[in-house]
């Protein structure tokens, strides 16, 4: 009699342990939170709070970032900083560049960040008025809100109108349900 060398095995081989998740990571998979490949993303922002809150929203998929302030030159030579940043951002790759334009069309002011967001490789700095722009999946955003609220004392009144803004397309209460569609959550 022959025994399959896999099946026996896989029979008594020992079980790998499953660490504990919290209820709305179940609803989003694991693989969507455990991505390892890093995305690098450029911007510019009008002014430095303005992507301080793009990167609030972010934060759950971020892994670092640099702000650059832009400068001019003026006629004696000197470089004088202006209000406008251009910002570079590594990520595990989570939200699409689609994602990152629609989250910032969600923040009020943040059109220049929605206009200019693109890989790393290509990105130009110009404007682009034409930008597809796709909401992520509604466990994602609920990632992006919390995020929002961990750094409300940045600009109080700003962060609460894109937590506003964002909540109709996010989960209740971590069910299957979107608030948009106003048909009762199912436990």
């Amino acid at each position: 009699m022959s025994v399959d060398w896999d099946a026996a095995t896989a029979a008594t081989a020992p079980t790998k342990p499953t660490k504990p998740t919290k209820p709305f990571e179940n609803s989003i998979g694991d693989n969507m939170l455990e991505n390892t490949t890093p995305l690098i993303l450029r911007f510019r922002a009008e002014c430095e709070i303005d992507a301080l809150i793009f990167l609030a929203a972010a934060q759950f998929d971020l892994i670092s970032s640099t702000i650059t302030a832009e400068t001019i030159e003026l006629p004696d030579g000197r470089s004088v900083p202006i209000p406008d940043v251009t910002v570079q951002m590594k990520t595990h790759d989570r939200l699409s560049v689609m994602h990152y334009a629609w989250l910032a069309e969600q923040i009020a002011d943040c059109h220049l960040i929605t206009q200019t967001i693109a890989p790393s490789a290509i990105y130009t700095g110009e404007r682009d008025y034409d930008v597809t722009a796709v909401p992520p999946p509604p466990a994602l955003i609920w990632h992006i809100i919390r995020g929002l609220r961990e750094k409300l004392p940045i600009c109080r009144e700003r962060i609460s109108n894109a937590i506003l803004a964002l909540e109709p397309y996010a989960l209740v209460r971590n069910r299957f349900r979107l608030v948009a569609t106003g048909e009762p959550a199912h436990c």
